[in-house]
């Protein structure tokens, strides 16, 4: 005795002669797929500076961190969940991140180092504050007093000044082109050639770095430097040693004393 088996092939009318059952057989999208994970970077500022990067992230996504210094501020790390020391850093991200970007200003109070050079190992690391633009007259004084072993009196300067050029300084200040022509008459001179070797001769620099005042500058002077390119100067506005990065220096006057006239 024979059978007949009949098979039964239904045509679903939206996807042909195929089989179109993609999840898990009732022919439907999921409605509701998996999400990536995602994770946020939080950035701060420490100092005077941006910082660019923050934001929401996939998981696994490249994230770029950038740092960018206010004037006068150079960058110094990226701190928290993160470290580095470049302006620019990536990485790929699996977390949530908190991180802050720290700028400290080029200039900052000395603190000594091993590999410190100054101009001398024994000076008097401090002076009596200047009184208002008469920075160059209390730099005077305070060369005469580390150089020429003379006390410290930025009062005979001024006087000079005055005889000189008729004018008080604590009045007007010394214009630029003032300075070199009347610092000349008290001391001997040398070429600049660098900081490094007026230093290492022995020789201290009269230079100038901005000025809070718009338009001017400030008299300061270089007594050493660091094995990382710094500049030790005396400031006579703070009375003490500073630190601070070459590219700092306005540079306008570079006057190498020789010694006293």
């Amino acid at each position: 005795m024979m059978m007949t088996i009949l098979r039964l092939h239904i045509i679903d009318p939206d996807c042909g002669d195929v089989n179109c059952n993609n999840n898990g057989g009732n022919g439907e999208e999921n409605p509701n797929p998996p999400q990536p994970t995602k994770y946020t970077v939080t950035l701060t500022v420490a100092g005077n500076g941006t910082a660019t990067g923050a934001g929401e992230y996939n998981s696994g996504a490249s994230v770029t961190l950038t740092a960018t210094p206010g004037a006068d501020y150079k960058f110094l790390a990226w701190e928290g969940d993160i470290g580095g020391t470049s302006t620019t850093r990536t990485f790929t991200i699996t977390q949530n991140m908190l991180i802050t970007a720290h700028f400290v200003h080029k200039r900052q109070p000395y603190t000594a180092r091993s590999d410190d050079k100054k101009f001398k190992n024994n000076f008097t690391q401090t002076m009596q504050t200047q009184l208002a633009n008469t920075c160059v007259a209390s730099i005077m004084a305070y060369i005469k007093q580390v150089l020429c072993g003379g006390a410290f009196s930025d009062g005979d300067y001024m006087l000079k000044y005055l005889q000189k050029y008729k004018t008080w300084l604590h009045e007007t200040g010394m214009p630029l082109e003032h300075v070199q022509p009347f610092m000349s008459e008290h001391f001997a001179i040398g070429t600049f050639t660098s900081w490094q070797s007026a230093i290492d001769a022995g020789r201290v620099v009269a230079t100038d770095v901005p000025s809070d005042i718009s338009g001017s500058t400030h008299a300061v002077l270089v007594v050493g430097y660091g094995a990382d390119g710094s500049l030790i100067y005396m400031d006579p506005e703070m009375g003490s040693l500073m630190r601070a990065d070459a590219d700092y220096i306005a540079g306008n006057i570079k006057m190498v004393i020789n010694k006293c006239q």
